[in-house]
Protein backbone atom coordinates (compact mmCIF):
# COMPACT_ATOMS: atom_id res chain seq x y z
CA UNK A 1 0.00 0.00 0.00
CA UNK A 2 2.67 2.09 0.85
CA UNK A 3 2.70 3.23 -3.74
CA UNK A 4 -0.76 4.00 -3.45
CA UNK A 5 -1.05 5.61 -0.26
CA UNK A 6 0.81 8.65 -1.61
CA UNK A 7 -1.08 8.39 -5.30
CA UNK A 8 -4.25 8.62 -3.61
CA UNK A 9 -3.79 11.97 -2.01
CA UNK A 10 -3.45 13.49 -5.48
CA UNK A 11 -6.95 12.08 -6.04
CA UNK A 12 -9.98 12.95 -4.94
CA UNK A 13 -11.44 10.66 -1.92
CA UNK A 14 -14.38 10.07 -4.22
CA UNK A 15 -11.97 8.51 -6.58
CA UNK A 16 -9.89 6.40 -4.25
CA UNK A 17 -13.12 5.36 -2.78
CA UNK A 18 -14.19 3.68 -6.16
CA UNK A 19 -10.92 1.82 -6.65
CA UNK A 20 -11.20 0.17 -3.05
CA UNK A 21 -14.82 -0.69 -4.17
CA UNK A 22 -14.24 -2.27 -7.10
CA UNK A 23 -10.88 -4.29 -5.77
CA UNK A 24 -13.10 -5.40 -3.13
CA UNK A 25 -16.66 -6.37 -5.56
CA UNK A 26 -14.84 -9.97 -6.97
CA UNK A 27 -14.57 -10.12 -11.21
CA UNK A 28 -14.13 -6.86 -12.95
CA UNK A 29 -17.01 -7.20 -15.29
CA UNK A 30 -16.19 -3.64 -16.87
CA UNK A 31 -15.89 -4.07 -20.59
CA UNK A 32 -12.23 -4.22 -21.76
CA UNK A 33 -10.30 -0.79 -22.88
CA UNK A 34 -10.08 -0.76 -26.51
CA UNK A 35 -9.47 2.60 -29.25
CA UNK A 36 -13.09 2.12 -30.04
CA UNK A 37 -14.51 2.44 -26.39
CA UNK A 38 -12.84 6.25 -26.15
CA UNK A 39 -14.53 6.60 -30.22
CA UNK A 40 -17.72 6.03 -29.32
CA UNK A 41 -18.11 8.45 -26.78
CA UNK A 42 -16.15 10.92 -28.97
CA UNK A 43 -18.03 10.35 -31.49
CA UNK A 44 -21.67 10.55 -29.57
CA UNK A 45 -21.55 13.88 -28.88
CA UNK A 46 -18.87 15.16 -31.45
CA UNK A 47 -19.64 16.35 -35.51
CA UNK A 48 -18.11 13.02 -36.66
CA UNK A 49 -20.89 10.34 -36.55
CA UNK A 50 -18.52 7.34 -37.46
CA UNK A 51 -15.18 6.32 -37.70
CA UNK A 52 -15.88 5.97 -40.87
CA UNK A 53 -16.71 9.07 -41.89
CA UNK A 54 -13.69 10.90 -40.43
CA UNK A 55 -12.12 11.35 -43.98
CA UNK A 56 -15.52 12.89 -45.35
CA UNK A 57 -15.66 15.45 -42.41
CA UNK A 58 -14.36 18.93 -41.97
CA UNK A 59 -10.94 20.09 -40.45
CA UNK A 60 -11.89 21.14 -37.29
CA UNK A 61 -14.87 18.80 -35.67
CA UNK A 62 -16.44 20.74 -33.63
CA UNK A 63 -20.14 21.48 -33.86
CA UNK A 64 -19.84 24.61 -32.19
CA UNK A 65 -16.85 26.72 -30.91
CA UNK A 66 -17.91 27.10 -27.20
CA UNK A 67 -18.06 22.97 -27.84
CA UNK A 68 -14.15 23.13 -26.93
CA UNK A 69 -11.61 25.47 -26.59
CA UNK A 70 -9.79 24.71 -29.56
CA UNK A 71 -10.02 23.03 -32.81
CA UNK A 72 -10.58 19.58 -32.80
CA UNK A 73 -8.20 18.68 -35.83
CA UNK A 74 -9.06 15.77 -37.91
CA UNK A 75 -6.00 14.21 -38.42
CA UNK A 76 -8.03 11.53 -41.06
CA UNK A 77 -7.43 14.13 -43.35
CA UNK A 78 -3.46 14.21 -42.83
CA UNK A 79 -1.77 12.96 -45.76
CA UNK A 80 -4.31 13.66 -48.30
CA UNK A 81 -3.46 15.57 -51.15
CA UNK A 82 -6.79 17.70 -51.34
CA UNK A 83 -6.24 18.60 -47.89
CA UNK A 84 -2.39 19.41 -48.11
CA UNK A 85 -2.92 23.33 -48.52
CA UNK A 86 -5.95 23.82 -45.90
CA UNK A 87 -3.57 22.07 -43.53
CA UNK A 88 -0.37 24.26 -44.44
CA UNK A 89 -2.66 27.53 -44.00
CA UNK A 90 -3.63 25.91 -40.68
CA UNK A 91 -0.51 25.97 -39.46
CA UNK A 92 1.01 29.16 -40.16
CA UNK A 93 -0.18 31.57 -37.52
CA UNK A 94 -1.80 31.38 -34.26
CA UNK A 95 -3.34 34.76 -32.43
CA UNK A 96 -1.31 36.26 -29.23
CA UNK A 97 -4.13 34.52 -27.45
CA UNK A 98 -3.65 30.82 -28.69
CA UNK A 99 -0.14 30.88 -28.04
CA UNK A 100 -0.35 32.21 -24.04
CA UNK A 101 -2.98 29.60 -23.50
CA UNK A 102 -0.03 27.01 -24.62
CA UNK A 103 2.52 28.09 -22.74
CA UNK A 104 0.34 28.43 -19.92
CA UNK A 105 -1.04 24.65 -20.42
CA UNK A 106 2.75 23.76 -20.89
CA UNK A 107 3.90 25.02 -17.24
CA UNK A 108 0.66 23.24 -15.86
CA UNK A 109 1.71 19.64 -17.34
CA UNK A 110 5.24 20.69 -16.21
CA UNK A 111 3.78 20.69 -12.74
CA UNK A 112 1.61 17.87 -12.73
CA UNK A 113 5.21 16.33 -14.15
CA UNK A 114 6.58 17.04 -10.94
CA UNK A 115 3.96 16.13 -9.25
CA UNK A 116 4.23 12.46 -10.73
CA UNK A 117 7.18 12.23 -10.31
CA UNK A 118 7.34 13.59 -6.41
CA UNK A 119 4.54 12.10 -5.44
CA UNK A 120 3.89 15.52 -3.79
CA UNK A 121 6.11 14.53 -1.05
CA UNK A 122 8.14 16.96 0.76
CA UNK A 123 11.78 18.01 -0.92
CA UNK A 124 13.64 17.09 1.85
CA UNK A 125 12.43 13.43 1.23
CA UNK A 126 13.72 13.41 -2.44
CA UNK A 127 15.97 10.81 -3.87
CA UNK A 128 18.76 11.43 -5.46
CA UNK A 129 17.36 10.41 -8.45
CA UNK A 130 13.89 12.23 -7.78
CA UNK A 131 16.26 15.49 -7.23
CA UNK A 132 17.58 14.42 -10.61
CA UNK A 133 14.69 14.50 -12.50
CA UNK A 134 12.62 17.01 -10.87
CA UNK A 135 15.48 19.61 -12.01
CA UNK A 136 15.72 18.12 -15.53
CA UNK A 137 11.83 18.70 -15.79
CA UNK A 138 12.28 22.03 -14.25
CA UNK A 139 14.91 23.71 -16.62
CA UNK A 140 12.80 22.52 -19.41
CA UNK A 141 12.04 26.04 -21.58
CA UNK A 142 8.76 26.17 -23.63
CA UNK A 143 8.47 28.01 -26.85
CA UNK A 144 6.08 28.48 -29.63
CA UNK A 145 7.49 27.50 -33.04
CA UNK A 146 6.41 28.62 -36.93
CA UNK A 147 5.70 26.75 -39.64
CA UNK A 148 9.52 26.59 -40.94
CA UNK A 149 11.11 26.23 -37.60
CA UNK A 150 12.20 22.40 -37.15
CA UNK A 151 10.56 21.47 -34.64
CA UNK A 152 7.32 21.70 -37.13
CA UNK A 153 8.65 20.13 -40.03
CA UNK A 154 7.73 16.23 -40.59
CA UNK A 155 7.83 13.48 -43.83
CA UNK A 156 4.25 13.86 -43.68
CA UNK A 157 1.84 17.49 -43.95
CA UNK A 158 3.61 20.37 -42.88
CA UNK A 159 1.01 22.53 -40.40
CA UNK A 160 -0.78 19.56 -38.84
CA UNK A 161 -0.62 20.51 -34.95
CA UNK A 162 2.43 18.90 -33.42
CA UNK A 163 5.12 19.49 -30.60
CA UNK A 164 8.64 18.17 -30.69
CA UNK A 165 11.33 18.04 -28.05
CA UNK A 166 14.53 19.35 -28.85
CA UNK A 167 17.47 17.94 -27.05
CA UNK A 168 20.09 19.85 -28.04
CA UNK A 169 18.60 22.83 -26.31
CA UNK A 170 16.40 21.19 -24.03
CA UNK A 171 13.53 22.65 -25.41
CA UNK A 172 9.91 21.71 -25.99
CA UNK A 173 8.55 23.81 -29.48
CA UNK A 174 4.92 23.73 -29.62
CA UNK A 175 4.16 24.38 -33.31
CA UNK A 176 1.77 27.41 -34.13
CA UNK A 177 -0.48 24.75 -35.05
CA UNK A 178 -0.67 23.01 -31.79
CA UNK A 179 -1.30 25.89 -30.11
CA UNK A 180 -4.86 26.40 -32.00
CA UNK A 181 -5.90 22.80 -30.61
CA UNK A 182 -8.21 22.30 -27.66
CA UNK A 183 -6.56 22.04 -24.31
CA UNK A 184 -6.70 18.45 -23.71
CA UNK A 185 -4.17 17.61 -26.80
CA UNK A 186 -2.20 20.36 -25.88
CA UNK A 187 -1.57 18.52 -22.53
CA UNK A 188 -1.57 15.42 -23.83
CA UNK A 189 1.22 16.00 -26.29
CA UNK A 190 3.36 18.46 -23.77
CA UNK A 191 3.23 15.22 -21.29
CA UNK A 192 4.54 13.27 -24.07
CA UNK A 193 7.51 15.70 -25.09
CA UNK A 194 8.14 16.08 -21.37
CA UNK A 195 8.25 11.97 -21.31
CA UNK A 196 11.03 12.52 -23.73
CA UNK A 197 13.35 15.06 -21.56
CA UNK A 198 13.32 12.50 -18.66
CA UNK A 199 13.43 8.78 -20.19
CA UNK A 200 16.34 6.55 -19.31
CA UNK A 201 17.82 7.17 -22.17
CA UNK A 202 18.14 11.23 -22.09
CA UNK A 203 18.73 10.75 -18.25
CA UNK A 204 22.10 9.17 -18.81
CA UNK A 205 23.25 12.44 -20.27
CA UNK A 206 24.11 15.49 -18.51
CA UNK A 207 22.30 19.05 -18.90
CA UNK A 208 25.11 21.47 -20.17
CA UNK A 209 24.72 25.35 -19.21
CA UNK A 210 26.63 27.66 -21.85
CA UNK A 211 27.51 31.10 -22.00
CA UNK A 212 27.48 33.13 -24.93
CA UNK A 213 29.64 32.53 -27.64
CA UNK A 214 31.10 35.08 -29.83
CA UNK A 215 34.24 35.34 -32.30
CA UNK A 216 36.32 36.42 -29.52
CA UNK A 217 36.08 32.90 -28.02
CA UNK A 218 37.57 31.93 -31.47
CA UNK A 219 41.06 32.04 -30.39
CA UNK A 220 40.91 30.13 -27.68
CA UNK A 221 38.31 27.24 -29.34
CA UNK A 222 41.13 27.75 -31.86
CA UNK A 223 43.94 26.91 -29.21
CA UNK A 224 46.05 30.08 -30.38
CA UNK A 225 47.97 32.20 -27.59
CA UNK A 226 47.05 35.72 -28.04
CA UNK A 227 50.24 37.17 -30.14
CA UNK A 228 48.77 35.28 -33.10
CA UNK A 229 46.85 37.87 -35.47
CA UNK A 230 43.47 38.72 -35.23
CA UNK A 231 40.59 36.10 -36.31
CA UNK A 232 37.69 37.26 -37.64
CA UNK A 233 34.47 34.34 -38.07
CA UNK A 234 34.68 34.24 -41.83
CA UNK A 235 38.32 33.23 -41.67
CA UNK A 236 37.56 30.00 -39.69
CA UNK A 237 37.19 26.25 -41.26
CA UNK A 238 33.45 25.30 -42.20
CA UNK A 239 33.45 22.94 -39.02
CA UNK A 240 34.47 25.09 -36.38
CA UNK A 241 31.66 27.94 -38.28
CA UNK A 242 29.26 25.30 -37.74
CA UNK A 243 29.87 24.68 -34.39
CA UNK A 244 30.38 28.39 -32.85
CA UNK A 245 27.18 29.21 -34.64
CA UNK A 246 25.00 26.05 -33.83
CA UNK A 247 26.13 27.37 -30.29
CA UNK A 248 25.80 31.02 -30.64
CA UNK A 249 21.67 31.13 -29.38
CA UNK A 250 22.38 28.08 -26.90
CA UNK A 251 21.62 28.50 -23.33
CA UNK A 252 21.49 24.71 -22.09
CA UNK A 253 21.23 21.38 -24.15
CA UNK A 254 21.90 17.90 -23.02
CA UNK A 255 26.00 17.10 -23.70
CA UNK A 256 25.16 15.00 -27.03
CA UNK A 257 28.40 16.10 -28.51
CA UNK A 258 31.08 15.46 -24.94
CA UNK A 259 34.06 16.65 -27.60
CA UNK A 260 32.52 20.12 -28.49
CA UNK A 261 31.57 20.31 -24.48
CA UNK A 262 35.23 19.98 -23.25
CA UNK A 263 36.38 22.38 -25.56
CA UNK A 264 34.11 25.31 -24.95
CA UNK A 265 34.66 23.78 -21.24
CA UNK A 266 37.78 24.69 -21.47
CA UNK A 267 36.93 28.31 -23.02
CA UNK A 268 34.96 28.82 -19.85
CA UNK A 269 32.22 29.03 -22.27
CA UNK A 270 30.51 25.34 -21.12
CA UNK A 271 29.30 23.89 -17.70
CA UNK A 272 28.34 20.53 -16.85
CA UNK A 273 25.48 20.76 -14.65
CA UNK A 274 26.52 17.99 -11.89
CA UNK A 275 23.81 15.34 -10.36
CA UNK A 276 21.75 16.50 -13.34
CA UNK A 277 22.47 13.03 -15.26
CA UNK A 278 22.13 9.04 -13.56
CA UNK A 279 23.71 5.71 -14.64
CA UNK A 280 19.75 4.35 -14.74
CA UNK A 281 16.35 5.45 -13.65
CA UNK A 282 15.24 2.81 -10.75
CA UNK A 283 11.77 4.01 -10.88
CA UNK A 284 11.78 3.71 -14.52
CA UNK A 285 13.74 0.23 -14.74
CA UNK A 286 11.08 -2.36 -14.84
CA UNK A 287 9.28 -0.34 -17.55
CA UNK A 288 12.72 -0.26 -19.72
CA UNK A 289 13.01 -4.30 -19.09
CA UNK A 290 9.56 -4.55 -20.60
CA UNK A 291 10.37 -2.39 -23.77
CA UNK A 292 13.50 -4.33 -24.45
CA UNK A 293 12.20 -7.42 -24.54
CA UNK A 294 8.86 -6.10 -26.29
CA UNK A 295 11.03 -4.27 -29.06
CA UNK A 296 13.74 -6.87 -29.55
CA UNK A 297 12.88 -7.64 -32.84
CA UNK A 298 11.87 -4.43 -34.05
CA UNK A 299 15.37 -3.18 -32.88
CA UNK A 300 17.41 -6.04 -34.84
CA UNK A 301 15.49 -4.70 -38.15
CA UNK A 302 16.33 -1.77 -37.24
CA UNK A 303 19.98 -2.43 -36.96
CA UNK A 304 19.51 -4.84 -39.69
CA UNK A 305 18.36 -1.81 -42.10
CA UNK A 306 20.48 0.90 -40.95
CA UNK A 307 23.75 -1.26 -41.52
CA UNK A 308 23.39 -3.42 -44.23
CA UNK A 309 19.97 -2.56 -45.52
CA UNK A 310 18.89 -5.92 -44.85
CA UNK A 311 15.42 -6.36 -43.65
CA UNK A 312 16.54 -8.94 -41.26
CA UNK A 313 19.33 -9.73 -39.33
CA UNK A 314 20.56 -13.32 -39.80
CA UNK A 315 21.01 -15.67 -36.55
CA UNK A 316 24.79 -15.43 -37.60
CA UNK A 317 26.88 -12.73 -38.86
CA UNK A 318 30.71 -13.15 -40.67
CA UNK A 319 32.99 -11.43 -37.93
CA UNK A 320 33.31 -8.68 -40.27
CA UNK A 321 29.74 -7.53 -40.55
CA UNK A 322 29.44 -8.51 -36.65
CA UNK A 323 32.13 -6.16 -35.72
CA UNK A 324 29.84 -3.35 -37.68
CA UNK A 325 26.73 -4.20 -36.37
CA UNK A 326 28.44 -4.22 -32.97
CA UNK A 327 29.84 -0.58 -33.40
CA UNK A 328 26.19 0.63 -34.33
CA UNK A 329 24.64 -0.60 -31.84
CA UNK A 330 27.19 0.74 -28.88
CA UNK A 331 26.73 3.55 -30.76
CA UNK A 332 22.94 3.24 -31.06
CA UNK A 333 21.90 1.00 -27.90
CA UNK A 334 18.68 -0.84 -27.49
CA UNK A 335 17.76 1.08 -24.07
CA UNK A 336 17.79 4.50 -26.40
CA UNK A 337 15.47 2.81 -29.32
CA UNK A 338 13.37 4.98 -30.97
CA UNK A 339 10.16 2.80 -30.76
CA UNK A 340 11.08 2.41 -26.58
CA UNK A 341 11.52 6.10 -26.25
CA UNK A 342 8.06 6.98 -27.69
CA UNK A 343 6.53 3.95 -25.68
CA UNK A 344 7.87 5.28 -22.67
CA UNK A 345 6.57 9.31 -23.60
CA UNK A 346 3.23 7.95 -24.50
CA UNK A 347 3.37 6.13 -20.96
CA UNK A 348 4.19 8.91 -19.18
CA UNK A 349 1.66 11.34 -20.86
CA UNK A 350 -0.62 8.90 -20.06
CA UNK A 351 0.23 8.93 -16.01
CA UNK A 352 -0.02 12.87 -16.39
CA UNK A 353 -3.44 12.85 -18.31
CA UNK A 354 -4.87 10.44 -15.99
CA UNK A 355 -3.88 12.60 -12.53
CA UNK A 356 -4.91 15.56 -14.13
CA UNK A 357 -8.32 14.40 -15.28
CA UNK A 358 -8.78 13.03 -11.83
CA UNK A 359 -8.39 16.36 -9.92
CA UNK A 360 -10.46 18.01 -12.78
CA UNK A 361 -13.24 16.09 -13.94
CA UNK A 362 -14.36 14.09 -10.96
CA UNK A 363 -16.86 16.78 -10.21
CA UNK A 364 -18.19 16.57 -13.47
CA UNK A 365 -20.22 14.20 -14.81
CA UNK A 366 -19.06 10.62 -16.09
CA UNK A 367 -19.73 11.64 -19.67
CA UNK A 368 -18.08 14.87 -19.26
CA UNK A 369 -14.59 13.45 -17.83
CA UNK A 370 -14.86 10.49 -20.77
CA UNK A 371 -15.54 13.21 -23.69
CA UNK A 372 -12.51 15.51 -22.19
CA UNK A 373 -10.25 11.84 -21.76
CA UNK A 374 -11.01 11.51 -25.59
CA UNK A 375 -10.18 14.54 -26.89
CA UNK A 376 -6.93 14.15 -25.08
CA UNK A 377 -6.12 10.85 -27.03
CA UNK A 378 -8.14 12.09 -30.15
CA UNK A 379 -4.97 12.53 -32.56
CA UNK A 380 -4.44 8.96 -31.58
CA UNK A 381 -7.91 7.66 -31.81
CA UNK A 382 -8.41 8.91 -35.22
CA UNK A 383 -4.42 7.78 -36.56
CA UNK A 384 -6.00 4.35 -35.55
CA UNK A 385 -9.03 5.09 -37.61
CA UNK A 386 -7.09 5.87 -40.88
CA UNK A 387 -4.94 2.88 -40.43
CA UNK A 388 -7.69 0.60 -39.64
CA UNK A 389 -10.23 1.81 -42.24
CA UNK A 390 -7.98 2.81 -44.93
CA UNK A 391 -5.26 1.32 -44.20
CA UNK A 392 -2.90 4.01 -44.50
CA UNK A 393 -0.12 4.45 -42.17
CA UNK A 394 -0.26 8.36 -40.67
CA UNK A 395 2.23 7.07 -37.73
CA UNK A 396 6.08 5.74 -38.80
CA UNK A 397 6.32 2.14 -38.21
CA UNK A 398 9.55 2.36 -38.08
CA UNK A 399 9.90 4.72 -35.29
CA UNK A 400 6.20 4.65 -33.34
CA UNK A 401 4.58 1.26 -31.79
CA UNK A 402 1.53 0.85 -34.03
CA UNK A 403 -1.72 3.06 -33.41
CA UNK A 404 -3.74 0.49 -30.94
CA UNK A 405 -1.27 0.20 -29.18
CA UNK A 406 -0.91 3.31 -28.45
CA UNK A 407 -4.34 4.47 -27.63
CA UNK A 408 -4.17 1.52 -25.27
CA UNK A 409 -0.88 2.95 -23.70
CA UNK A 410 -2.98 5.42 -22.33
CA UNK A 411 -5.50 3.02 -20.36
CA UNK A 412 -2.40 1.21 -18.47
CA UNK A 413 -2.88 4.06 -15.20
CA UNK A 414 -5.49 2.08 -13.41
CA UNK A 415 -7.15 5.33 -11.89
CA UNK A 416 -7.74 6.22 -15.80
CA UNK A 417 -9.73 2.62 -16.08
CA UNK A 418 -11.36 3.94 -13.16
CA UNK A 419 -13.35 6.72 -14.03
CA UNK A 420 -13.32 5.55 -17.82
CA UNK A 421 -14.67 2.41 -16.35
CA UNK A 422 -13.04 -0.15 -18.36
CA UNK A 423 -10.36 -3.18 -17.86
CA UNK A 424 -7.69 -2.67 -19.17
CA UNK A 425 -6.42 -5.64 -22.10
CA UNK A 426 -4.05 -7.85 -21.71
CA UNK A 427 -1.45 -6.48 -24.20
CA UNK A 428 1.57 -7.20 -22.63
CA UNK A 429 1.87 -3.11 -22.57
CA UNK A 430 4.60 -1.60 -20.13
CA UNK A 431 3.55 0.22 -17.57
CA UNK A 432 5.36 3.04 -15.23
CA UNK A 433 4.63 2.88 -11.56
CA UNK A 434 1.70 5.00 -10.19
CA UNK A 435 4.39 6.52 -7.33
CA UNK A 436 7.89 6.61 -9.27
CA UNK A 437 9.39 8.25 -5.77
CA UNK A 438 8.72 5.04 -3.63
CA UNK A 439 11.71 3.92 -5.24
CA UNK A 440 14.05 5.79 -3.48
CA UNK A 441 17.21 3.70 -4.02
CA UNK A 442 20.00 6.47 -4.95
CA UNK A 443 21.12 6.58 -8.31
CA UNK A 444 24.75 6.90 -8.86
CA UNK A 445 25.24 10.23 -11.32
CA UNK A 446 27.10 9.20 -15.04
CA UNK A 447 29.98 10.38 -15.47
CA UNK A 448 29.92 10.23 -19.17
CA UNK A 449 27.91 8.74 -21.96
CA UNK A 450 27.94 8.17 -25.83
CA UNK A 451 27.37 10.59 -28.12
CA UNK A 452 23.57 10.79 -29.82
CA UNK A 453 22.68 12.34 -33.35
CA UNK A 454 21.26 15.96 -32.41
CA UNK A 455 17.68 15.67 -33.35
CA UNK A 456 14.17 16.15 -32.07
CA UNK A 457 11.61 13.77 -31.25
CA UNK A 458 7.88 14.11 -31.45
Amino acid sequence: MKMLRNVISLLPLALAATMHSASAAGPDERPVCTPELLLRKTVADRATPSCKDLSKSPLDLRKTKDEADGVLFNYALVGKREHRSAIENFGRNSSAADSKRALEIAKEARQYAIDYITGKRDETTWSTETKAIVERIKALEFRISELSDGDCYDYGDVGYPQAAYNSFEHTIGICVSMAKTHSEGIFATIAHEIGHAVSSCNMKIPLVKYEEITTDDTRCLLGLDENNFDIREEDLDMETQRVVRAHREVKQGLDLDPQSTDLFAKCGRATRVLGSALSEVTAFKAFDACATKRFAKDYRKYVAAKVFHWDELPPRLSPQFQALADKFMSENPQSCYRKAEENFADTFSAHLVALRHAKEFSHRSPQASHDAYSEAVFDLTSTYCVGRIEGRNLSNPHLYPNDRDRVLTYFTPPYAQNFLNCRNLDQNLCTLPLDPASYTSPSTPASSSPARDRGRVR
